[in-house]
C-alpha cells in the first residue's frame, strides 16, 4: 500500500533486496507455513519433501487430537536422531549391489516414507514451539526484509513476499497453449472427415514425418502438464529475484512504510516504493535487479528517442506540398504588399515574381492539367495519402514499438507505469514529429527553389512568413480523423473485430470447421490502449489550439473531433473494452501537464502572429508572461494536489479499518494450482492488440 492505487487493499511495498529469504510463522496463518517450507535454507532438515506441492497448499502442525505438543531440547534431539537413523537405514537398504539391493531400498522407501515424514513434522513442531521459528522474524541473517519491517511495525507487519522468476513456468503454458488449440482445431476437423487429420513435423507442415495430428496435440499436452508441474518445484527452490512485496494489516502502516526513507542514507539493502494492486503488477520487471535495469535504460534510451525523432511529419508535410516541388511556382504579390506562393496563378490585381525564379525540379505530365488521371492523383497524393501514412504509422507502427521498449527497460513496477510513459513518449513523438515536422515539411517544400536561389541565409525569414501555409496539412488531418477514423472505429472498434470479419468470411468460404476455441477468440474482449489512446488526443489538442488563432477553422474542426470522440468512447468504454487494471486516476496528472505545455505552445504561436503583425509589445508580454506563469501554476497544483495521488494520506490512512489481505492474491497466475487466473495475454498491459510476448524483451 501506500499509493492511492492500494487504498482498502492494504498492500505493502515493492522492495530490492539482495537475496534473503522470506520469514513465516506456521502457526500465526497456514499461508506462512508454506512461504517457510519452500525456504532452501530448511532444505538439509527437510531434504525436498512433498510439504510443497504448489503454491497456495498449506499445512498446520497438529496432533492427532488437534493439541499442540510441549517442547522440549530432548524431544528436538530425538527427532533429529530419529530422522538421522531412517536416514542411514535408507542408505543401508539401498546400498546393495545389483537388482536385489535395489529392490529392498524401493520397498524400505514405501515403508519408511510416513515415518520420516512424521520424524519431519515433529522436528518443525518442536522448533515451532521453541520459538526458534518466531526468532526467524526478528534475524537479518535470515531476511533483511523481514526484520527491517517486524522490528518497525511490531503490530501491524503481516509478511514479506518473495517475488520468483516464473518466466520458464509462463512460457511452458504458452506452448501449452498452443497445443490445446491446434489439439481442439484437429478434433473439430475430425468430426467432420471421415480420416484422422494428419501433418508433418516439419516448418510450417511442408516436409518432415507425418504424424497423426490429435494423438500428436494431446501427447505433447500431457508432457507439458508434466514439465509445468516441475517448471513450478523449480522455480520455488531457485527462482527467487531481488525483488519483495511486503503486506500490513493497517493502511496506516503501509503508508508510513512507502512515504519513508527505511535504512541509511546509501539505501544498500534495499528501497521501497508504493505497491500496484494485485491485477496490475508488471511482474516482468520485478525479476531485474537495480544494475540489470540500468543497463537496460542505457541501452533502450537511444532507441526511444531514435523513435521519437524519426520524421514521419516531415515526410508527410512534404508531400502535403508536391504541387508546389514539381509544378511552376508563381510567386504573387498583392497590393498590400503581402506575398504568397500558387500554382494555379495569381490574381487579376497581384504582380506575379516568379518570372526571375528558377525551378529546381519540374514535372510536366504531373502538372497537366488536361488529363482526368493527373488531376485524381494530384488530389489523391497531396490530399489524403498524407493523412493516411501518418495515421498508419501512428495506429500500427508506433504504439507496438513503443510499449515494447517501454517493457524493455524493465523501469515500470505496475502496467499503469507503462501505460503513463508510453502517453508521455507517443505525445512528444507527435508533437515533435507530426506537428513540428509536419509545419517545417510544409514550408521547406514550398520554398525549395528559394533555397536554392537566395541560399541559406534567407531560410529564416522564409521559415517565418510561409510557416501558417501548413495549417492545411493539419486541418487535412483533423478532417481525415474527424470523418474516416472516428466512423471506422466505430463500425470495427479494435483488432479482434477485423479478425473476426476475415477469419469468419474465411473459413465459410473454404468451408472449414471452426473450432470452439476459434470462435471464443473470435469474441474475445479487449482492453484500451490508453497509453496509446491518450497521447493521440493530445495531439489533437496541440493542433487545435496552435492554430486557431492563423486558421480560425482549426477550432470548429477540433471541436467535431471531439463531439465525435466522445460518442464513439461513451459507447466503446461502456460496452466493448473490459479493463485491464484500476490505476485510481493517476493518468491524469500526465494530462495536466502535457495540457499545460500546450497553452505554453499556444501563447508562443500568439506571440509570433503579433510580430508579424508588428505588434512587438504584445509579442514580448505573452513571449515572457505565459511560460512563466504557466511554470509558477504547475509547481502550485503539484504541491497542492499531486503529492496525495503518489501517496495515501495519513489522514485517510488513519481512518481505513484493518483489514488483512490474503497474500494469494500476490502469487502470478502462472504458479497457482492449476494455472488459475492464466491466459496468454495476462501480463500485457494491452490486452487484444497482438502485442509481442514479454519475453521477446526479456
Amino acid at each position: 500500500g501506500g499509493g492511492n492505487r492500494n487504498v482498502g487493499r492494504q498492500a505493502g511495498n515493492v522492495g530490492w533486496d539482495t537475496g534473503t529469504t522470506v520469514v513465516a510463522n506456521p502457526l500465526a496463518d497456514p499461508m506462512r507455513s508454506r512461504d517457510l517450507l519452500q525456504q532452501p535454507d530448511h532444505t538439509s532438515c527437510f531434504h525436498n519433501s512433498v510439504f510443497q506441492e504448489g503454491p497456495g497448499d498449506a499445512v498446520v502442525p497438529t496432533d492427532k487430537a488437534g493439541h499442540t505438543p510441549s517442547s522440549s531440547d530432548p524431544a528436538t534431539s530425538a527427532s533429529i536422531a530419529k530422522i538421522t537413523a531412517l536416514e542411514k537405514e535408507k542408505e543401508a537398504a539401498g546400498g546393495s549391489s545389483h537388482g536385489s539391493g535395489r529392490a529392498a531400498g524401493q520397498e524400505f522407501d514405501d515403508a519408511g516414507a510416513s515415518e520420516r515424514a512424521k520424524a519431519r513434522w515433529d522436528f518443525l513442531r518442536t522448533a515451532v514451539f521453541d520459538g526458534r521459528v518466531r526468532a526467524l522474524l526478528l534475524s537479518a541473517d535470515y531476511s533483511v526484509v523481514t526484520a527491517t519491517f517486524a522490528r518497525l511495525f511490531p503490530q501491524d507487519f503481516d509478511r514479506a513476499l518473495p517475488v520468483f522468476n516464473h518466466n520458464k513456468v509462463d512460457q511452458l503454458l504458452i506452448r501449452l497453449d498452443y497445443h490445446h488449440a491446434m489439439y481442439s482445431k484437429a478434433y473439430t476437423k475430425h468430426k467432420r472427415m471421415t480420416k484422422r487429420p494428419r501433418h508433418r513435423l516439419g516448418c510450417c507442415g511442408l516436409y518432415g514425418r507425418k504424424v497423426d495430428s490429435m494423438a500428436y496435440h494431446l501427447q505433447r499436452v500431457h508432457e507439458l502438464e508434466e514439465a509445468v508441474k516441475e517448471a513450478r518445484k523449480e522455480t520455488v527452490a531457485e527462482g527467487r529475484t531481488p525483488s519483495w512485496i511486503v503486506l500490513f494489516k493497517t493502511q496506516q502502516a503501509a503508508a508510513i512504510a512507502s512515504q519513508s526513507v527505511i535504512l541509511a542514507e546509501d539505501n544498500h539493502e534495499f528501497t521501497v516504493h508504493p505497491a500496484p494492486g494485485p491485477e496490475e503488477v508488471n511482474w516482468q520487471a520485478l525479476n531485474f535487479s537495480y544494475k540489470q535495469r540500468t543497463l537496460r535504460s542505457i541501452i533502450v534510451q537511444p532507441l526511444l528517442l531514435l523513435l521519437i525523432a524519426f520524421p514521419i511529419g516531415l515526410f508527410s508535410g512534404a508531400l502535403m506540398q508536391l504541387d508546389f516541388l514539381f509544378c511552376p511556382v508563381h510567386r504573387c504579390e498583392a497590393p498590400d504588399g503581402t506575398i504568397r506562393l500558387s500554382n494555379t496563378g495569381c490574381e487579376p490585381n497581384d504582380v506575379d515574381l516568379s518570372n526571375d525564379v528558377e525551378q529546381a525540379f519540374k514535372w510536366e505530365w504531373y502538372c497537366a492539367d488536361k488529363h482526368f488521371f493527373t488531376q485524381y492523383l494530384s488530389k489523391l497524393i497531396t490530399g489524403w495519402i498524407p493523412s493516411l501514412l501518418v495515421t498508419l504509422w501512428q495506429v500500427l507502427v508506433l504504439p507496438v514499438t513503443m510499449i515494447v521498449l517501454v517493457q524493455a527497460s524493465g523501469s515500470c513496477v505496475s502496467l499503469s507505469q507503462v501505460d503513463e510513459k508510453v502517453a508521455t513518449y507517443i505525445f512528444w513523438h507527435n508533437a515533435g514529429q507530426v506537428f513540428l515536422g509536419g509545419m517545417l515539411g510544409s514550408a521547406f517544400a514550398q520554398q525549395i527553389n528559394q533555397f536554392f536561389e537566395a541560399g541559406p541565409a534567407a531560410a529564416v525569414d522564409i521559415l517565418g512568413t510561409y510557416l501558417p501555409a501548413s495549417s492545411n496539412f493539419f486541418l487535412t488531418y483533423l478532417l481525415f480523423r474527424t470523418l474516416v477514423l472516428v466512423p471506422f472505429r466505430m463500425m470495427i472498434p479494435h483488432l479482434a473485430v477485423r479478425m473476426y470479419i476475415f477469419r469468419r468470411w474465411l473459413f465459410r468460404c473454404s468451408r472449414a470447421a471452426l473450432s470452439p476455441r476459434e470462435k471464443a477468440f473470435l469474441y474475445t474482449p479487449t482492453s484500451v490502449r490508453m497509453g496509446f489512446e491518450v497521447g493521440m488526443a493530445l495531439l489533437v489538442f496541440l493542433v487545435v489550439m496552435s492554430f486557431s488563432v492563423v486558421a480560425p477553422i482549426m477550432p470548429v474542426v477540433g471541436v467535431g473531433y471531439m463531439c465525435a470522440s466522445w460518442v464513439l468512447w461513451r459507447h466503446a468504454v461502456l460496452y466493448i473494452y473490459v479493463r485491464k487494471y484500476e490505476s485510481g486516476g493517476l493518468m491524469w496528472p500526465i494530462i495536466f501537464k502535457i495540457m499545460l505545455f500546450i497553452y505554453c505552445i499556444f501563447g508562443i504561436f500568439v506571440a509570433c502572429v503579433f510580430a508579424v503583425k508588428r505588434a512587438y509589445v504584445q509579442a514580448l508580454l505573452l513571449l515572457f508572461l505565459v511560460p512563466i506563469f504557466l511554470y509558477k501554476f504547475n509547481a502550485y497544483a503539484y504541491y497542492r494536489f499531486a503529492r496525495s495521488t503518489l501517496h495515501v494520506p495519513l489522514r485517510l490512512a488513519n481512518g481505513a479499518p484493518p483489514a488483512q489481505l490474503d497474500a494469494r492474491c500476490y502469487i502470478p497466475p502462472p504458479m497457482n494450482e492449476h494455472s488459475m487466473g492464466w491466459h496468454p495475454e495476462w501480463m500485457k498491459p494491452w490486452t487484444g492488440w497482438n502485442i509481442p510476448s514479454a519475453y521477446c524483451v526479456t
